[in-house]
């Protein structure tokens, strides 16, 4: 998804969130490409968004991407997104689309948390 993960995307309207992001790359990912320049490419390596994974799990946000056969009542893929709810949300044509949508939601709900505010 050309410029989805990038901080025109997530750090203009997550600030807070990104900021910590940032700070996650350079301690724990310094070899890769640092979070600011991501979404000049194509798309982010799998290891870039790996690491995005990573970030939420430490931040006790968990996000995960549901294949269309899992369920029969909807079409595409999905996403769920945990922290003190549950949010699901389907239909979308590809997995890229998910989980770029899921990691939207994810920063939304880690900038509220950030700024002390009800997530949800």
């Amino acid at each position: 998804m050309k410029n989805g993960y990038s901080k025109i995307g997530f750090g203009l309207s997550c600030p807070m969130a990104w900021d910590k992001l940032v700070k996650f790359h350079e301690t724990k990912y310094p070899e890769i490409d640092h979070p600011n320049i991501w979404g000049i490419a194509i798309e982010i390596t799998s290891v870039e968004l790996r690491s995005l994974y990573e970030f939420f799990d430490e931040n006790e946000i968990y996000v995960m991407i549901i294949r269309p056969e899992r369920f029969y009542d909807f079409a595409g893929w999905g996403y769920e997104v945990q922290h003190i709810t549950r949010d699901r949300h389907y239909g979308y044509p590809r997995r890229i689309v998910a989980e770029y949508m899921a990691f939207e939601y994810a920063f939304i709900q880690l900038e509220n948390k950030l700024k002390g505010q009800n997530i949800n």
